[in-house]
């Protein structure tokens, strides 16, 4: 997945945020018919679990752009709402490639959030 540039442009490592709502996260970690209000004890008592089920997710997304961005972490952050309706859980992120592939991932209204005006 994540071949050598040919072109000389430097590689970075930036951390930024992966939001996702907790429907769309029970589909991902839970198997179907399972009560969606597991998903809460996932994120409380086994995060591990939940943070290998949603590098995959991010890694097809990557894949499907033809990306070239290596995931070097994720880490469950926290939810924003015990809400299963209208809660997100907040992913920390680190991120490898150039600036100009992770700015397709990466930024204002991307999957990621990262302000590209601040350091890291």
């Amino acid at each position: 997945m994540f071949k050598k540039s040919n072109s000389k442009e430097k590689t970075i490592t930036i951390k930024a945020v992966y939001p996702i709502s907790l429907e769309e996260l029970s589909v991902h970690v839970l198997k179907q018919g399972e009560d969606k209000s597991l998903v809460f004890n996932l994120l409380n008592n086994k995060p591990e679990v939940v943070n290998i089920k949603i590098k995959k997710v991010i890694k097809e997304i990557i894949c499907r752009k033809k990306l070239n961005i290596k995931i070097k972490r994720i880490l469950f952050f926290y939810n924003d709402s015990d809400n299963y309706s209208h809660g997100a859980s907040y992913f920390k992120i680190k991120l490898r490639g150039t600036e100009r592939e992770l700015k397709k991932i990466a930024g204002e209204d991307k999957i990621c959030f990262y302000d590209w005006n601040e350091k890291n």
